[in-house]
């Protein structure tokens, strides 16, 4: 099955008007406030799946950047997901799929556990809030507390 015959067929199941591939080779599924961008990948047998997960900190980048790393194996090798940083020096989680075998169903669920992941790591990155070096003693455990339980959701991929 192709890529714009999934694109449709999804689209028919969800009753979504509008959503279909352009001559591009290029659709935007809009999910709540997120958009997801497909595309037909170059080579005529992959799509690729993208969705913007936010703008970096302030400050604290360095920090998350690491974490970010550190759960891009484990997202990698169970879902097929990556976060990158793309020209605008956003997040954005992206993954590239084969689609000449699959079927309307498993698109779909790529799609589901796609938005799904996207949705979580856009909440992680809302809460995130590097370490304060101004703050006393008691002030900065509960802080690391909780900036390590933000990082943690980050590494719970």
């Amino acid at each position: 099955m192709g890529l714009k015959e999934l694109v449709d067929g999804f689209a028919a199941n969800l009753g979504i008007e509008g959503l279909a591939l352009n001559s591009e080779g290029f659709a935007a599924l809009v999910a709540d406030d997120m958009t997801i961008r497909i595309t037909e990948h170059e080579d005529g047998r992959r799509f690729l799946l993208e969705g913007e997960i936010g703008e970096p900190p302030p400050e604290g980048q360095d920090r998350l950047d690491r974490a970010i790393l550190k759960m891009n194996s484990s997202i990698m090798s169970s879902q097929g997901f990556s976060v990158a940083i793309d020209s605008e020096d956003k997040y954005v989680l992206v993954a590239l799929s084969d689609y000449e075998t699959l079927t309307l169903e498993p698109f779909a669920e790529k799609i589901e556990s796609f938005l799904n992941e996207l949705e979580r790591l856009r909440g992680l990155l809302s809460e995130y809030t590097p370490l304060a070096g101004d703050l006393s003693k008691a002030e900065c455990a509960s802080i690391a507390e909780y900036e390590h339980a933000i990082m943690d959701g980050f590494l719970q991929a």
